[in-house]
């Protein structure tokens, strides 16, 4: 009975552990199946937050996430589409030329391109835009939803065209001034008064044109059909020409260029609303509050424009009087790169073995080599005896058949990008102006060669200016013997400088200087300078300022206010904003 009943106690126990055991198995793997799902979840929940969340740039803190890329680049795609099929109507009824149109819509191609291209332009709008939103609350800046509405509205209407014809007619200039005086301004004016009274006493206005007009517009002045924004042209004259009838003709008008103008109209195509621009927006998957955003954005930079401008041109702010002297660094034609060793422009007559330079050269022991050699050392003799003949023989004779018909001249030349018996002839010491060199043979020919000049690089010769300055040279009188700027005949007189009217780069150097003080060499672009600072005063901007404020301040402005903000690209996007 007791071994009965220990056995039974046991049978029990072994049951209750089991299905404890169960239990906790069971329990287990419902946690491993919930652990996994919400690892799973976890997973979703973070590949779509990188997806549509993630950050692609920050502009001083505020984030740009892949969706709001995503978005700008749905509109600039669109907004490319619509300006090409809208160019598309024009050429198809006759208001655009077929050339014209076709250029254009390759200009927009090569914005559309690619997925990158199209990027790159979303990525910069979205940057400024941020940005720039930043600045104009700070300045108090705002656009309101009425005013993105009209511009809307401005974007669904095509603008009147109209079929422009231009006499125009530039005063004469004498050299070696560059600007005409009073009386050669006074008879173009007068020119173009007689041509104005022909067409007004039925005159044709080809016979007219023919005879009068020394204009770019072609002999008959057919401008093609022109809208009122239309950048090209002379912008008082664009407004005559909007204020006519087909038929009427325009007074004479002086334009900004200093040429005088008498236009006619002959056809006028009405602006046309597109009602369903809108809807064809959303109709293309651009969600239209996202679109409003984008229209938003330019708003607001006009806006930031308008206001820049007005306050760099009416108030009052510190202006210096400044002197320039520029000297402009020559540029390797095939990679754009500065050239930062000396040059030499020379001349050369070739003559190539078996007389074409184009063919392969023939072996060093044929003897079409001796032939050449020895047609070079006559002309050698030749020209000895008269350099004035080089031209003439090098027309004549040059197997180099590019630059003999312009005499033999060739552009400016580094050692290393001519043969090395030809560089080492032309880059020899202490060659002298118009020196004629014996024949030298090249893997082209023999070469008869006339040295002209030989040129350091611009840093090198801006670092003799610097020494010139600081032996007591006087300033102007360098700036008109060395500059290449086109102040150089003032002595390189800028005139007053205001902020915000030249580069960062340029503006920085000039109001560091304190009067009389010489910059150090200042490199802007394809350019060297070094400023002259003589006067310091609290003006408003006047005359000249006024254009070049209108015509740069804000991207001058903005350029030092960017240069300012921290601005972080993410690394998988940073070459998508390259150069912006």
């Amino acid at each position: 009975m007791t071994l009965r009943t220990r056995s039974a106690a046991r049978r029990a126990d072994r049951s209750r552990l089991s299905g404890r055991r169960t239990m906790l198995t069971n329990l287990a793997f419902a946690l491993v199946i919930v652990v996994a799902v919400l690892i799973l979840a976890a997973a979703g929940a973070a590949s779509y937050y990188g997806e549509h969340f993630s950050s692609v740039a920050t502009v001083n803190g505020h984030t740009i996430n892949r969706d709001d890329l995503r978005d700008r680049i749905d509109v600039v795609r669109w907004r490319l589409n619509e300006l090409a099929s809208r160019i598309r109507d024009e050429v198809n009824a006759g208001l655009l030329t077929k050339d014209a149109g076709d250029q254009a819509i390759t200009q927009i191609d090569q914005q559309r391109g690619s997925a990158t291209q199209l990027a790159s332009q979303a990525l910069k709008q979205l940057v400024d835009g941020e940005l720039q939103s930043e600045l104009a609350s700070q300045m108090g800046v705002t656009v309101t939803d009425t005013q993105v509405d009209a511009r809307l509205g401005e974007e669904a209407t095509t603008k009147e065209f109209r079929h422009a014809w231009v006499i125009e007619i530039a005063p004469e200039v004498t050299a070696p001034a560059t600007t005409p005086t009073d009386a050669q301004k006074k008879a173009a004016r007068s020119a173009a008064g007689v041509a104005l009274t022909r067409l007004r006493a039925g005159q044709k206005w080809e016979d007219v044109a023919k005879v009068s007009s020394t204009g770019n517009a072609g002999p008959d002045g057919d401008l093609g059909y022109v809208q009122p924004d239309v950048a090209d042209l002379d912008p008082a004259f664009v407004t005559a020409l909007f204020a006519l009838k087909p038929g009427d003709f325009t007074e004479v008008i002086e334009g900004a260029d200093g040429n005088y103008r008498v236009g006619r109209v002959t056809d006028i195509v009405q602006s046309s609303v597109d009602a369903n621009y809108q809807r064809r927006i959303t109709d293309a998957g651009v969600s239209l509050a996202l679109y409003k955003g984008a229209v938003r954005a330019d708003l607001l930079r006009d806006a930031l424009k308008d206001r820049v401008i007005a306050d760099a041109t009416t108030k009052p702010g510190e202006e210096r009087r400044v002197s320039d002297i520029t000297l402009n660094v020559d540029t390797d034609p095939s990679t754009g790169t500065p050239i930062t060793v000396d040059q030499v422009k020379v001349r050369h007559i070739l003559y190539a073995p078996g007389g074409d330079a184009s063919a392969s050269p023939a072996p060093s022991t044929d003897p079409s080599w001796a032939e050449a050699k020895a047609k070079a050392e006559a002309t050698y003799e030749v020209l000895k005896k008269d350099p004035s003949k080089f031209a003439e023989i090098a027309k004549r004779d040059s197997a180099d058949t590019s630059s003999g018909v312009d005499g033999g001249d060739l552009p400016f030349l580094t050692q290393e990008s001519v043969d090395p018996a030809f560089g080492a002839a032309v880059f020899a010491p202490g060659l002298k102006k118009d020196q004629l060199l014996p024949p030298v043979a090249s893997q082209f020919g023999w070469h008869v060669i006339q040295f002209i000049e030989r040129k350091e690089p611009a840093s090198t010769r801006m670092t003799g200016i610097q020494l010139q300055l600081a032996q007591g040279a006087d300033f102007a009188t360098v700036a008109k013997d060395e500059s290449d700027g086109p102040e150089a005949s003032k002595g390189g007189d800028l005139g007053w400088i205001a902020h915000y009217q030249l580069s960062k780069t340029l503006e920085d150097a000039i109001f560091a200087l304190a009067i009389g003080k010489v910059s150090e060499q200042v490199v802007d672009g394809t350019a060297i300078h070094l400023f002259k600072v003589t006067v310091i005063e609290t003006r408003v901007p006047a005359g000249d300022q006024i254009a070049a404020l209108k015509a740069g301040a804000f991207d001058n402005w903005y350029a030092a206010e960017k240069a300012k903000a921290k601005v972080d690209v993410d690394p998988a996007y940073s070459t998508l904003t390259t150069g912006s």
